[in-house]
């Protein structure tokens, strides 16, 4: 169907990770080279779903596993687009921490149109709404947050603590869609409010609990030497 072969990228990319974890590292290679091979316009969106966060993680877990240079490199281009669409929201949000130093600079010196090849609203709701968000791993700013962390677990000191400090400012942005039902903690969604990982509170508390966790970790963490043999 045109779906399967417009996400054929984005699914090839999981496979390969699965067998890079697998340790069926040439097959993952192939893999990675097929789809790095491919020229593709970048999403715009920033979600761990065909978005932005998501393949910079995929491919910087494949560069970490395989040790390849081009993933490494499609990794860090992915990364840099989700911290310009991350920066340009936290500006449009108003709740601060705009001030905060990005690993491509600060937000002074960051313009959106670095890494995307459209005009992002300046208003944040309508900004989400034109990227499609949805509160959650899977098209919401937590989702982004959690990928930010594992991504700086990748990137030890200086750099490490650029990334969970984005992802600490993706978790705020998600917050605002949040409110205690019966005590209970549920994101807004239109007129739902759900408690869900997909879509939902449940990936806001698991993002902010993972922040907290590893907040006197990253200047120290080094990557596991744990390379997928041939």
């Amino acid at each position: 169907s045109e779906m399967c072969i417009r996400d054929r990228a984005h699914g090839e990319l999981g496979v390969g990770l699965a067998l890079a974890r697998l340790g069926r590292g040439a097959a993952a290679r192939e893999i990675t080279d097929r789809a790095l091979r491919r020229a593709e316009t970048l999403p715009v969106a920033p979600w761990w779903e065909h978005g932005h966060a998501g393949r910079a993680l995929v491919f910087a877990e494949l560069a970490h596993l395989l040790d390849l240079p081009d993933a490494a490199a499609a990794a860090q281009a992915h990364t840099e687009a989700c911290l310009t669409v991350l920066d340009h929201a936290v500006r449009a949000s108003r709740i601060g921490a705009a001030d905060q130093p990005t690993p491509g600079g600060t937000p002074e010196d960051t313009d959106a149109g670095d890494h995307v090849d459209i005009q992002l609203p300046g208003d944040l709701e309508d900004l989400e709404t034109a990227l499609g968000h949805a509160p959650g791993l899977l098209r919401g700013w937590a989702g982004v947050a959690l990928a930010l962390l594992r991504l700086a677990d990748l990137h030890p000191g200086e750099p490490g603590r650029r990334l969970a400090a984005a992802a600490v400012r993706a978790i705020r942005l998600d917050a605002r869609h949040t409110s205690f039902v019966h005590g209970a903690l549920t994101a807004r969604h239109g007129p739902r409010l759900l408690p869900y990982l997909g879509v939902g509170a449940a990936a806001i508390g698991l993002a902010a609990h993972c922040a907290l966790e590893r907040q006197d970790h990253w200047a120290t963490a080094q990557p596991t030497p744990d390379r997928t043999p041939e």
